[in-house]
This record gives C-alpha cells, structure tokens and sequence, in this order.
C-alpha cells in the first residue's frame, strides 16, 4: 500500500510541478509567492473520516534568484475550529534558502482522520515567514511583494472538496495567479 501511494503522491506532486504558471515578474527583483494550496490522494475512511494530503506550491514568480541564507520558511499551519485569527498548529516548516526563477517547491503533509461532520471543521493556510529581527524589519529586502506571500482555504471548502464526486482533474482549491 506504502508503494501506491507513494507512486500516485508522485504522480499528483508531477501534475503540481508542471501546472502552468502564474503570471511571472509582478515587481523587480526575487519574489517567492504561494501560488496553490490543494487536497491530494483523498480517501475516505470506514469511519466516515476522510485522510489526504494537503500541499502548498511556493514558486519564485520574480526576476532575481531568491537567496537569504537561514532568514525565511514555508510553514503549512492547521486551524483546528476553523478561525484563522489564532495562531494554528504548525504541521510542516520547510527553511526556504535558495529559489531560482521560476522554479516551484512544494511542501505537504497528510491529514488522517479529518471530520467532515464537525461544526467548525479545520482550516489550513500555506505562509511565507521571514525572521525579520534579522532583516532590521524589512522583509522586503528578500521579497519585492510581500502581498502574494499566503494562501488559505477554509474547512468548508475543504468539507466541500472531500464531499464532491470524484473527479480526474478537479481544479484547485486555491490557485494564487
């Protein structure tokens, strides 16, 4: 079973990794951007859960090399009732270093046992974070648009993804072009 889902985890991380992209230099200079936020390889359990992988595409959509040392990461935050005002659980942090123009990473992380049948099912946001002590406050230094730096989608359209017949493409939860 490990084998199967790691082959179909490849197959969808190559589909993500070759999407088009979105539109490319929105300012001068190196500027990572969360460009897509989605569910992949959903299953639904025998107690009616659900288990899938949620996965965050970071692309440098800029005109410069993005390059900062230890100074920023990609963090995928879970909001457990859904209110994305708190500060969530941090379930995957990736140090982002180097990326070149135009390259994509992505970063993911399964989710077992999601219940679509909670009032307030769990949210999830894909961030840009800059240690900005470090960068005198100015993460601008690194990233010519800060603005393109987050994606979020709620756990209704989360429940809503899960819930719809399956598809063989279905569109992305959030796709940032």
């Amino acid at each position: 079973m490990a084998r199967i889902k790691s082959a179909v985890l490849a197959a969808a991380a190559a589909a993500l990794m070759t999407a088009p992209s979105p539109a490319m230099a929105a300012c001068d200079g190196a500027d990572p951007a969360v460009v897509g936020l989605d569910l992949l390889n959903i299953q639904r359990t025998h107690r009616g859960t659900y288990d899938f992988e949620i996965m965050c595409v970071v692309q440098n959509i800029g005109t410069a090399d993005y390059t900062n040392g230890n100074k920023a990461g990609i963090a995928l935050v879970e909001f457990e009732h859904g209110d994305p005002e708190g500060e969530g659980r941090r379930l995957r942090f990736h140090r982002l270093r180097m990326l070149e123009t135009g390259e994509r990473l992505l970063t993911g992380r399964w989710i077992l046992d999601w219940p679509p049948e909670a009032e307030r099912p769990p949210s999830f946001e894909c961030r840009i974070v800059y240690d900005t002590e470090e960068m005198g406050g100015d993460s601008s230094k690194l990233d010519c648009d800060t603005s393109n730096n987050w994606s979020f989608v709620s756990g209704q359209d989360v429940r809503n993804r899960l819930e719809e017949p399956a598809v063989k493409d279905p569109p992305p939860l959030t796709n940032n072009n």
